[in-house]
């Protein structure tokens, strides 16, 4: 069982991934309010129903329940279902769970063996410890941003919230090491999952080379850190092809397939050193032959002589490869007061004795109080009077 009190993206993706492996996740919202991701995009009907686009994406196999934390009695409400919970997962800014009477040492005393996961933009501890932080601000401070971008145009923050994504899954890892933990009967454990450290284990690699070597990380546009001038995206004749074409062996046939003989027969281009040297000669040479067909030729070509590769494709032919058809990514669900089924996806892995997944589709807001109250031991006459003094 996981309460999950976050909102957005990192935390609500977290918990959804433990759902769709079986965990029985309940959603506690703020009454009359819920998580902000409700309200945000969509038509107006999906606006009037709280179920915006990304609530519905980072939302599914979860039930909700209301609850007023500033109230005098919901501390009890949430003492009462952390006694038979195993997970709690929350995204405040660091102290705020602590100054209701909620942190992780005042719940440990209810239930020894709760694993309390706390995620933030900086982390528990430390000079930044309470700061809010979204996507797009740890993209700046952490120094990912200048990794991204062109040297002409300046940084450029990507098209959509990664680091939200690395930390859920960074969370969900941890969890489930302290459940493996538990289960050997070591106790709880209270984890701290800042975006701003999932941030820097994103970028591992450009990391430790200045770590140990100094080396400042650039401004690339679509190639490679390491500056080779046959990983790169280079427009067509009617679109976009991203390239990787890393080892010697790789380069001299992409080369020969881009009909630019006297380059793949350079045997001093074997050497990546040369390559970088001579890296805007020879892209100024790959961007004039890819220019001269359209996308399916080089789709071809390439493929044909195994070079890895890809034309840039729109959401709507990238979900529309044949691929997904075998890899059970999409979920059907119908939520309370939809005329129609959404799709939502299922974990980025399959189990081949495990079924991943849910049919449980994503909550309206508090749609589940009084069922999640009752089982949690609450009587008919003390869920009536929660209800009466706004507490949920």
């Amino acid at each position: 069982k996981v309460l999950d009190f976050t909102q957005v993206l990192a935390g609500p993706f977290c918990a959804e991934n433990m759902a769709y492996l079986g965990a029985d996740v309940i959603k506690i919202e703020q009454r009359g309010q819920g998580d902000q991701t409700r309200a945000m995009l969509g038509d107006p009907a999906q606006q009037d129903l709280k179920l915006g686009p990304y609530f519905i994406a980072m939302n599914a196999g979860k039930r909700s329940m209301t609850l007023d934390l500033k109230h005098p009695r919901a501390k009890e409400v949430i003492y009462q279902l952390a006694e038979k919970a195993d997970v709690l997962l929350q995204n405040f800014k660091a102290g705020t769970m602590e100054r209701f009477g909620l942190g992780y040492a005042d719940l440990k005393k209810v239930n020894p063996n709760l694993v309390y996961c706390s995620i933030s933009g900086y982390g528990q501890t430390g000079p930044k410890a309470g700061v809010a932080a979204y996507d797009s601000a740890i993209q700046g401070a952490s120094g990912m941003m200048s990794a991204t971008g062109y040297p002409d145009k300046g940084p450029t923050r990507i098209g959509f919230q990664a680091i939200d994504m690395m930390t859920g899954m960074t969370a969900a890892f941890a969890i489930s090491a302290a459940l493996f933990r538990r289960a050997k009967g070591e106790g709880g454990e209270h984890i701290d999952v800042p975006l701003y450290d999932a941030a820097l284990t994103m970028m591992a690699p450009l990391v430790g080379d200045f770590m140990n070597f100094g080396t400042e990380p650039r401004l690339v546009g679509n190639g490679a850190q390491a500056g080779l001038p046959a990983v790169d995206t280079f427009k067509t004749e009617d679109g976009y092809y991203s390239v990787a074409a890393a080892t010697p062996v790789q380069f001299s046939g992409l080369c020969r397939c881009l009909g630019l003989s006297e380059l793949a027969k350079d045997e001093r281009l074997s050497s990546m050193a040369e390559q970088i040297r001579r890296a805007d000669e020879i892209r100024r040479a790959m961007a004039e032959a890819f220019l001269s067909r359209p996308t399916a030729f080089w789709v071809e070509t390439l493929g044909e002589a195994k070079i890895p590769g890809a034309p840039v494709r729109t959401f709507a032919d990238a979900l529309g490869d044949e691929q997904l058809e075998h890899r059970n990514l999409f979920i059907k669900l119908k939520p309370e007061g939809f005329e129609r089924e959404v799709t939502v996806l299922n974990t980025a892995f399959s189990l081949q004795e495990t079924e991943t997944g849910t049919a449980i589709p994503p909550p309206r807001l508090g749609q589940h109080t009084e069922e999640i109250l009752q089982q949690a031991g609450f009587s008919a006459a003390e869920i009536r009077s929660l209800v009466e003094n706004k507490v949920v």
